[in-house]
């Protein structure tokens, strides 16, 4: 329990810390919830911990926040059976706290035993597995989920708070989302730069603001910390007032975002599992994989990737901020100002692009393929 505390509270002061860096209205959204952790003598932990902050007002002489923590995984995969969203992330931290506990490299001069070797194989499959399982929609369900299991607890969030507030305090409630994600193979667009998004990389997509928005009426502050799918070191994070999240989005510089790809409602594989097999090299191991499970068919991913077209063909004229997977970057960087000039119907079909292809000569169209090679496999993206 010990430890569970000090990592929020670890999480919360590296957030603000993070997110103050940036100066003007994210230095002052900081100084609204930044206060002394307050100890509660091991009674309620429901919200998480209390932040006490001095005010200079005489009617109102503290702030007193309620700070509840979880944490949302991109590498999920749904519970059909309770209808929730489990964190494949959580179950890979906990295999590898295990393989630590059954060996390390500096305690043992003669090599990995062979059930070391064994559970690192098994380990890196389920790594595979969680990131081939992990997708856009799944991680809205579970962002989703997380934010309204959380809501209703709200009324007893604020009974506890009562216990330790006085009669002038004003008494808030601010939540602390800790979001771990890897949408690195995917391409993010905003204006004329562009660039594949970084691990853990700090998207609030249109989606989560939705989220926020529904939750604005009964929370005051909301603080998104960003991590790496696997790892513990935060990227980003931004502090938010619920009453004015898209200004205060707007103020701190940070861009509201579409998200267009083939897993926006399913992941590349549906139960898929990695089977390893080892095999000794002497002074190292080579690890392959079976897989097995049904993955995307391709005629559909691009199908799926085609249906969105339209709108990220619209995005990238007006310069708006949008994600994209690469198939979907391909077409509108090959094929988005022709079907811009051709078709002023919307939504595009796969027809349209076909026939737009052929209307190029082919050398145009290798051109144009070369052009996107060299703009996402190339050295220097436009950042």
């Amino acid at each position: 329990m010990q430890h569970k505390k000090e990592r929020e509270y670890k999480v919360f002061l590296d957030a603000l810390a993070k997110s103050r860096k940036r100066g003007g209205e994210a230095r002052r959204n900081v100084d609204r919830i930044n206060g002394e952790i307050l100890d509660r003598g091991g009674k309620s932990e429901s919200p998480d911990f209390l932040v006490g902050v001095p005010l200079r007002t005489k009617n109102q002489p503290r702030r007193l926040i309620g700070v509840e923590h979880f944490r949302v995984d991109h590498y999920s995969e749904e519970n059909r059976k309770r209808g929730h969203m489990d964190s494949l992330a959580s179950k890979l931290s906990s295999q590898i706290s295990s393989l630590q506990g059954l060996w390390r490299p500096q305690d043992d001069d003669e090599g990995a035993p062979s059930d070391a070797v064994e559970s690192f194989a098994n380990i890196l499959g389920e790594g595979l597995r969680a990131r081939n399982m992990a997708y856009y929609g799944g991680f809205l369900k579970a962002f989703s989920g997380s934010i309204r299991q959380h809501l209703e607890k709200c009324d007893s969030y604020l009974d506890n708070i009562q216990v330790y507030a006085g009669n002038q305090d004003e008494v808030q409630l601010a939540f602390l989302i800790e979001v771990h994600t890897d949408f690195s193979n995917r391409c993010i667009n905003i204006g004329d730069k562009w660039r594949k998004v970084l691990p853990g990389e700090l998207l609030i997509f249109k989606d989560i603001l939705l989220e926020l928005k529904d939750a604005s009426s009964r929370i005051d502050h909301f603080i998104l910390a960003s991590y790496p799918a696997l790892r513990d070191n935060i990227i980003d994070s931004v502090v938010l007032k619920s009453q004015l999240l898209e200004k205060s989005l707007s103020r701190q510089k940070i861009p509201i975002i579409n998200y267009y790809a083939q897993d926006a409602v399913c992941p590349r594989f549906e139960k898929a599992e990695f089977v390893p097999h080892i095999s000794d090299a002497g002074n190292s191991y080579n690890f392959s994989y079976d897989i097995k499970g049904a993955e995307m068919d391709a005629a559909y991913a691009v199908k799926r990737c085609v249906e969105s077209l339209h709108l990220a063909i619209k995005d990238y004229k007006t310069g708006a901020p949008f994600v994209a997977s690469l198939t979907l970057q391909f077409l509108v960087d090959v094929f988005g100002d022709k079907l811009l000039e051709t078709y002023a119907g919307f939504p595009i079909g796969v027809q349209d692009v076909y026939q737009c292809a052929v209307k190029m000569s082919p050398h145009e169209l290798h051109s144009r393929i070369a052009d996107f090679e060299a703009k996402w496999f190339g050295e220097k993206p436009h950042k």
